[in-house]
Formats: structure tokens, C-alpha cells, sequence
């Protein structure tokens, strides 16, 4: 340890809670942002987020125990306010510094961060939201750990708030590019046939307010291009949600697994038979076309629009598509429903280009489905 990193250390422990949260932070800024900083800092970077603002360590590195409550809310009453206050052009690389793009965020960081952004979106924090949602698509919104804190979203707004719509409504505004995270990991998380309709219906709402949320990845321009695969857009989560509602009713679409999760949120329960919730999916399904057609008037480089429906993602929504196909009769009328909305899928993302490259496996695919006359008419025609 070097003097200068022994007298800082030194500095800042005999400071009080929770002024030493508010001066180490101002401490890793200046040390990143410095002329003379290098590589040898870095260590020092860490040994300084560990002790002193998330309390892991003590002084001699040791492992501290469980934070008290009063102290969890230091930390992120602390955060809050720097963020607020800080550079716009420093936030981000502070906030990777402090939740570094890992998969092995230690367990105790995690949790704080999944509190962190509860409450930024409670007091409407768009600096932190901005941050955490470009730390999702760098991560990857269905990772782990971005999935862990989007549950801690769901669970706080949706079972412990009866309303929980005047806390949410505004999120496009706030920060897009969360928003859209948000969407992705969610779509993830709860059953894809039966997605609690207050969720669908929040969504349906942000997605009217501003289509551009679902744009808003291609936006991003990662710290690091040689670990960032590619951006991640929330229109291939949800077109499954639509293309799937038809099968809501089979017995087999929610899974034990599937119950336990639902019965821990009293409010969040499946989607039962009604022509409200047959409006819901008709209308956002509509919506995600709509927004789709929009790409072609959109600022973003045509090879840019191929990452808002991926191949991949599609050929994995073709085959979920097909297994529940086999839980219903192939000619009832879910079954029509859902393959109409597929092709219209289909053709709309590729006449936008928002669908690109080699098609065939996605066609091999759609052999197999039950026989829908649209489906023939535009896999038919992309075929030429």
C-alpha cells in the first residue's frame, strides 16, 4: 500500500456515517477523472467501494457481517444524492466502478442495488435509473442478476402498492433506455401466457407514451465494445406475450413453478377469460406493429434495426409458439389467432428491417405449425 492510499484511508476513517459515504465517492471521482490516473489505482478503487461505501470489509479486509437497517439506508440515500448531483458525463463510469458489469456481484451489493433502483424510482432518480438501465443491456437484461433486481421492482410496486401506477407511468420520460431493460428482463420473468394484466397494461401504456422506448438500446454506446454483445430491444418479449394470450386457458401453460411464484404476489395473478384482456393484448400487439413500421422514418442506421428482433430471439418465440400449439385443438380458434399474429409479425419486421439476414431456419420452423393461410401467404413470400 502506498502512502498516499494509507493517508486517504486514514482520512476517511475518522469520519462519520454518512459523511464518509458522501466523501469517498467525491474521492473515486477525483482519482478516475484525474490526469495522472493508471491502472494502479484501480486496486485501491476497490479496496475503497468494499470498506467504505458499501461496508463489506473492515480495516484489515476481513468480512464485515449483515448491514443494519439504518445503514442500508445511508448507503442509499448516499448514492441517491450523488448521482443527482454529480457530472453527467462522470455517472456512468462511477456506477460501473461501484457495480462492476458481473455476473458475480457479491450477494449483499445486489441486494442493495435492487433497493437502490426501488427507490430512485420512487423519487423519480432518473441520473441512477439512466445508469442502472445501460448496466442492464451491458450485462444482459436476462441475466441473473438483472432479473433478481426487475423481480424486486415487480414484488415492491406491484403485491406491496395496491396502485402502483402513478409510481411507474412516467418511467419513458424518466429514462428510456431502463424502461426498455425493464421490459425485456420482465418478459422473462412472469409466465409468457399468462402475464398479470396490470403489468401488460402498464406496459401498453408506456409503450403509447413513447414508442421510441423500444429504440432506445440502439442508443447505447458501451464503455467496453469487446464485451458487449448487442443490444438488447423489449419487442420480441412482448410480441410472445401477444402471440401466446390465445392459450392462456390450457391447464399446462403455468406450471407448478409458475403457481408459486404467482401466489407470492396476490395482485399479480394470471390473466383470466375476459374481453378486457383480450382488448389488452389486441391493442399492444397492434402497438409493437405500429412501432416496428416507425423504424422505417427512425434516425438509426438500417444495421442497426436488426437487433430489435433478432433472428435467434425469433426462432426461440417460433418453437415456445409450437409446444403450446400442442396443448390445443390445431384448428380452435386460439390456435388461428396466434398464428395470424405471427405473421403478421413475420412480415411486418421484415418489410421494416427490423428482422435481417438469413431466414431459412426460421421457415423450417414454421412448417411445422398448425396451417394458418397468412402464415403460408408470408412465409411463402419471403421465401422468394
Amino acid at each position: 500500500m502506498t502512502d498516499v492510499s494509507l493517508q486517504l484511508k486514514n482520512y476517511l476513517r475518522k469520519l462519520d456515517m454518512p459523511a464518509v459515504l458522501s466523501e469517498t465517492l467525491c474521492q473515486i471521482e477525483e482519482i478516475t477523472f484525474s490526469s495522472d490516473a493508471s491502472r494502479s489505482y484501480q486496486q485501491l478503487i476497490t479496496e475503497l467501494v468494499e470498506e467504505f461505501v458499501f461496508s463489506e470489509i473492515d480495516r484489515r479486509g476481513q468480512p464485515k457481517r449483515k448491514l443494519s437497517e439504518i445503514r442500508e439506508l445511508q448507503i442509499l440515500h448516499s448514492l441517491c444524492d450523488y448521482f443527482s448531483e454529480s457530472r453527467k458525463e462522470r455517472r456512468l463510469a462511477i456506477f460501473l466502478l461501484l457495480f462492476p458489469c458481473s455476473s458475480r456481484l457479491p450477494e449483499k451489493r445486489q441486494s442493495l442495488l435492487a433497493q437502490l433502483v426501488s427507490l430512485a424510482v420512487a423519487v423519480k432518480n432518473s441520473s441512477i435509473l439512466q445508469c442502472v438501465g445501460m448496466w442492464m443491456q451491458y450485462i444482459g437484461c436476462t441475466s441473473t442478476v438483472s432479473m433478481y433486481v426487475a423481480n424486486t421492482l415487480l414484488t415492491d410496486y406491484f403485491k406491496v402498492i395496491p396502485d402502483c401506477t402513478g409510481y411507474l407511468v412516467d418511467l419513458p420520460e424518466i429514462s428510456p433506455v431502463f424502461c426498455a431493460s425493464l421490459i425485456v428482463a420482465l418478459t422473462r420473468i412472469v409466465p409468457e401466457t399468462s402475464p398479470p394484466l396490470k403489468v401488460v397494461e402498464l406496459i401498453s401504456q408506456w409503450i403509447g407514451s413513447s414508442s421510441s422506448v423500444c429504440f432506445s438500446p440502439l442508443e447505447i454506446l458501451p464503455p467496453d465494445p469487446s464485451h458487449y454483445t448487442e443490444p438488447e430491444s423489449p419487442l420480441c418479449g412482448l410480441l410472445l406475450w401477444c402471440i401466446l394470450s390465445p392459450f392462456r386457458e390450457c391447464k399446462s401453460d403455468v406450471s407448478p413453478y409458475d403457481k408459486v411464484i404467482l401466489s407470492s404476489h396476490d395482485s399479480l395473478k394470471p390473466i383470466e377469460k375476459s374481453d378486457n384482456s383480450s382488448n389488452v393484448f389486441s391493442c399492444l400487439h397492434l402497438m409493437l406493429l405500429e412501432t416496428m413500421m416507425k423504424s422505417g422514418q427512425s434516425r438509426y442506421d438500417v444495421t442497426l434495426l436488426k437487433y430489435m428482433v433478432p433472428i435467434h430471439e425469433v426462432i426461440r418465440m417460433i418453437k415456445i409458439v409450437s409446444s403450446k400449439c400442442t396443448c390445443v385443438n390445431p384448428s380452435s380458434d386460439a390456435v388461428e389467432v396466434s398464428m395470424s399474429r405471427l405473421a403478421q409479425m413475420l412480415q411486418i419486421a421484415c418489410a421494416s428491417k427490423c428482422l435481417q439476414g438469413n431466414l431459412e431456419d426460421i421457415f423450417k420452423l414454421v412448417h411445422h405449425l398448425p396451417y394458418s393461410r397468412l402464415l403460408h401467404i408470408v412465409t411463402g413470400f419471403g421465401r422468394k
